[in-house]
């Protein structure tokens, strides 16, 4: 049976693009995912498909940070750790503080941890990986408010900043705060061979398939688990949906353009699937600079696009509309503030007073991107405006639109971290606001940056930069996404994956297969 299982899996490798076969884990609590009923079995694996390969496994200087951390949760370890709900707990870090004027942070270590090459945690183990990801490309920008960090004693990381930033906690419960082991921080071959001190080691990878085996002296005793099998080949989402129907896979994210199939399976008895509100949206940026510097341009490309006929033709229904920088429920939602809504009319008059007759749109190549970009190229002809498509692989899509190469681009907000100070920094005062930050958004994010987290304050200033957002739009928030699981009956922990709320990759160490 497991020689049969093999080759299935191998042969749906050869047709698509990458799937994560996790052998069966639990956080080690007693709560039990509803929709599965039966005892939790380690010796059953579970297969999860993942839409994306692992580029490398050192976590400072992936490519893709986010598509890659679903496979470098597994390996490494955080400083703190991100629950369900978006709050932070103890991971390699067991306390945290700021000072009173919130440019110090310090940082309880904790002890009794080994990592996979027989290194011991300590304080100065944590200043080196932190050190190392201020100067890394790919994490450099998320530290660039440390100061310094250094270690007091063995037990005790501080972290100094040139201004108080709370959001920090979020970043060091990201990939960014992933610990690396020290011995193995500046080995040319950690891109090939990680070395953190995560539950799982990688005992092998090839063009096909990465292998874990759990990893006997993890810290958390209470974890239980068993080997991981990572298959590369599961992209297409028909693919996905056929792998789960044939066993082959036992759980997958899913699209909304799958629902019917879904649903259908759902119905059968045999699956079930987790629907997550998140943080995240598809959203179409614009270029703030050029013709659509003018802000009443701006307010006329929200007023000429059809929310509810896109969530209906491209969303299955599922995307509800949205106006908002964040989605209802979120922290720093304005529940008064009434959607934008569909006025061509008035969208044609703002539109031609400011001069603009034609625009172009970056149309990546992923669903339903693809499909709500031509949906909103004919929503601007039918008042007046031209738009021409500009096809974009999905992995350039990003550096072209940052260097300015259009006017418009249909995406979707994918978060580095889930606090909604991320979302602020990358879509309306960071990399996708390409014009001039206005002086009252500014103070608006720097509010909210100044503001504890979980405080009533941080609320009230996300508020008032939603707020501003709505009054003088920067991008047009299109619909708010939803996470979506589908799994095979016998899985647990389905509707409590980590960090599904932000919109950002999943942590799926607690699934766990039952008899």
């Amino acid at each position: 049976m497991q020689a049969r299982r093999t080759r299935r899996l191998a042969s749906l490798a050869a047709t698509a693009a990458a799937a994560l076969v996790l052998a069966s884990c639990s956080g080690g609590g007693d709560e039990q995912n509803a929709s599965s009923t039966g005892n939790p079995d380690p010796s059953i694996p579970i297969t999860y498909a993942w839409p994306a390969t692992p580029g490398q496994w050192d976590p400072h200087k992936s490519a893709n940070q986010n598509a890659e951390s679903t496979y470098l949760y597994l390996v490494y370890d955080r400083l703190l750790y991100l629950e369900t709900d978006d709050k932070l707990s103890p991971m390699l870090a067991t306390a945290w503080k700021f000072s009173a004027d919130g440019l110090t942070l310090d940082l309880t270590i904790r002890e009794g941890v080994k990592f996979h090459d027989g290194q011991m945690l300590d304080a100065t183990a944590v200043v080196t990986n932190l050190e190392r990801a201020r100067t890394e490309t790919t994490t450099a920008a998320q530290l660039s408010v440390v100061e310094s960090v250094s270690a007091p004693d063995a037990k005790t990381v501080q972290i100094k900043l040139k201004q108080p930033k709370y959001g920090l906690l979020y970043t060091l419960a990201s990939p960014t705060g992933s610990i690396i082991s020290p011995a193995a921080i500046n080995d040319p071959s950690l891109a090939q061979k990680p070395v953190g001190a995560g539950p799982y080691t990688l005992k092998s990878v090839d063009s096909i398939t990465a292998t874990f085996e759990r990893f006997p002296d993890y810290w958390d005793k209470d974890f239980v688990g068993s080997d991981v099998k990572m298959v590369s080949g599961v992209r297409d989402a028909e693919a996905t949906i056929n792998g789960l129907r044939t066993g082959e896979i036992d759980a997958a994210l899913w699209k909304l353009d799958q629902l019917p199939s879904v649903e259908e399976m759902v119905a059968s008895g045999e699956f079930v699937d987790a629907r997550y509100d998140s943080k995240a949206q598809s959203i179409l940026y614009i270029n703030t600079k050029g013709v659509l510097a003018n802000e009443q341009a701006r307010l006329g490309i929200n007023l000429a696009i059809d929310r509810d006929a896109i969530n209906k033709a491209a969303m299955q229904g599922g995307c509800p509309p949205v106006s908002q920088a964040f989605n209802d429920g979120i922290p720093g939602s304005n529940p008064s503030l009434a959607p934008y809504g569909f006025d061509p009319a008035r969208a044609r008059q703002l539109l031609s007073a400011a001069g603009v007759t034609r625009l172009t749109l970056l149309q990546m190549s992923l669903e339903p991107q693809a499909t709500i970009a031509q949906i909103v190229q004919q929503q601007l002809k039918d008042v007046g405006v031209e738009v021409d498509l500009v096809p974009v692989d999905s992995d350039n899509s990003r550096p072209t639109w940052r260097q300015g190469k259009a006017d418009l681009w249909m995406h979707n907000i994918s978060l580095p971290s889930p606090d909604a100070e991320s979302l602020i920094n990358l879509v309306y005062t960071g990399g996708e606001n390409l014009g001039t930050i206005p002086p009252e958004l500014a103070k608006a994010a720097d509010e909210v940056r100044l503001s504890p987290v979980d405080s009533p304050e941080r609320e009230a200033a996300l508020s008032r930069l939603d707020q501003y957002v709505y009054d003088h739009p920067v991008h047009a928030p299109i619909c708010a996404l939803q996470g979506l699981v589908v799994a095979r009956k016998g899985v647990q922990h389905v509707d409590d994956l980590n960090n599904m709320r932000s919109g950002t990759t999943p942590d799926i160490r607690h699934l766990i297969a039952v008899n």
